[in-house]
């Protein structure tokens, strides 16, 4: 029989996935950072020179799998900017 998972029994990353609903002004200006307690930093959204929509990033998500096999446990940091 299969043991339920427990924050717990995880030990390892696969995935990180975020989701989003910001309102900004130019949404290809928008980015996104992730930075796992080791230090480590994945961009999740770069600049966008095309995207002129101003419909902000409600509903998206967005996800990596740059962070395969680290830690869980520690500070997460999302990092939101302008460009």
């Amino acid at each position: 029989a299969m043991k339920d998972a427990r924050l717990t029994d995880i030990a390892t990353l696969e995935t990180v996935t975020v989701a989003l609903h910001l309102s900004n002004g130019r949404r290809g200006d928008t980015l996104l950072t992730v930075r796992s307690p080791s230090g480590t930093a994945i961009p999740l959204l770069t600049h966008r020179p095309r995207d002129d929509s101003r419909d902000g990033l409600v509903g998206w998500t967005v996800s990596t799998c740059g962070f395969w096999g680290e830690p869980i446990l520690g500070n997460w940091t999302l990092c939101i900017s302008n460009h």
